[in-house]
């Protein structure tokens, strides 16, 4: 870590990071490979590669027509993981297979996002070709009652019970250590997973026989329980109470070394340093339905994310607000990508956002950034070209804008700066 003083108060810290799947689970599987990421479309996902093309899986007999589809490289050092596989093809190359189907890219798509069509902008007339989706529940059995579901706090796929809050087994000795909840009550708030009298195993599931009488789920011979800290979908509050307690995950994402997911003062989640330190994205201000602070709220626009890049922050702006840097090697993943800034840096992007620190932030876990908002331009009264009709029309303030013809979605004229949530 670099740190540069700028005048007394006024410090920046130019993060620079190497990529690495961090993480308590650390058998858990990554959910996507280096060079290959993850991106909206409509209330899923989708598998795009390091320039947020699409990928496509292809169901017909004929060859794909060489100039609209490219198959979807892997580097020469790749290896396969998980659902991940590799193809050689003829020319030595390694083009990348998920769950036994090849991917390609389209020629014709540029990456660049549209707000009309979502993630998957091309119409694409042939049914053969799919969009590859990332559905972390496919070939996963689970018993009912049992789910696969995102949980915010360890950063990934995990099952959780039928409201959503997750599952966790216990790393001790569980003949030994009464907190393993195998015998009488359960001290420290953890709570068995009950089974019905006449469950049947599914998959990795099976069902054990306490010495009270009642049968509870395991998965892969170990005993699940739920942690009554937990309190809403998205929790794994358990995990930070007593790390022999670790959630049971599907997949887990990406994320950059040094980079991880960290429980806030409002009882939810943000991204943070290994130091504690909060990281930020800025925004354009629109009006939607759930707040950017709210659990479950918006997560943003794509669109807008790519519209602003890294011209969202430059100059000045950078003393306060220093980058999360990417090092020379380093690859996009999965919700991770990287933009590179005028001067040539490259800055990691959470969700399409670059993402930074602040300044102002002193000690570990403070959020002092957060919900910071600045008027960008103003409204003067005419036509609104874009929509033909009589109503206010953004006039920009910067050159920036001002060189693009940058008009905003409906709302204030205005940037905040928010913490990311996971």
């Amino acid at each position: 870590m670099k740190v540069l003083l700028r005048g007394a108060t006024a410090l920046a810290v130019l993060f620079a990071v190497t990529a690495a799947s961090r993480g308590p689970n650390d058998s858990v599987p990554v959910a996507t490979p280096a060079g290959v990421t993850l991106k909206a479309a409509g209330r899923g996902l989708v598998f795009a590669d390091a320039t947020n093309r699409t990928l496509y899986t292809y169901a017909g007999t004929a060859v794909p027509n060489a100039a609209e589809w490219q198959p979807a490289l892997a580097p020469a050092k790749a290896r396969a993981s998980g659902a991940w596989s590799l193809l050689k093809r003829d020319n030595g190359t390694l083009q990348w297979v998920y769950r036994d189907k090849a991917l390609f890219t389209a020629v014709a798509d540029t990456g660049r996002e549209d707000i009309r069509t979502g993630a998957v902008p091309l119409a694409i007339k042939d049914k053969a070709w799919q969009a590859a989706a990332f559905d972390p529940e496919e070939g996963i059995a689970v018993p009912f009652g049992i789910k696969v579901d995102e949980v915010d706090g360890v950063g990934g796929i995990a099952f959780t019970d039928a409201t959503g809050l997750p599952l966790y087994t216990f790393a001790g000795d569980a003949e030994r250590d009464k907190t393993s909840c195998t015998k009488g009550a359960c001290p420290n708030h953890w709570h068995p997973v009950l089974a019905a009298q006449m469950a049947r195993g599914v998959g990795n599931f099976s069902v054990v026989a306490r010495e009270d009488g009642v049968v509870q789920w395991a998965h892969k011979g170990k005993p699940l329980y739920t942690f009554d800290g937990d309190t809403e979908p998205g929790d794994a509050a358990g995990s930070s109470v007593d790390k022999r307690w670790n959630v049971v995950m599907v997949y887990k994402f990406f994320m950059p070394a040094r980079v991880t997911v960290r429980r806030n003062h409002f009882d939810g989640y943000n991204l943070a340093t290994d130091k504690g330190m909060t990281l930020y994205q800025r925004d354009r201000f629109r009006s939607v339905n759930g707040g950017h602070s709210l659990r479950g709220g918006s997560r943003g626009s794509v669109e807008i994310a790519h519209l602003l890049g890294t011209s969202a922050c430059t100059g000045a702006c950078l003393r306060d607000w220093p980058p999360l840097l990417a090092g020379a090697s380093d690859q996009p993943s999965g919700l991770w990508t990287i933009m590179t800034r005028e001067d040539g840096t490259r800055q990691w992007a959470y969700r399409s956002y670059p993402v930074y620190a602040f300044s102002g932030d002193k000690a570990p876990g403070d959020m002092n950034g957060n919900d910071r908002y600045e008027m960008t331009g103003r409204y003067v009264g005419g036509k609104d070209p874009f929509l033909d009709a009589e109503r206010p029309r953004y006039v920009p303030t910067s050159s920036t804008d001002q060189a693009k013809g940058r008009l905003p979605v409906m709302g204030a004229p205005a940037l905040f700066w928010h913490a990311v949530a996971p």
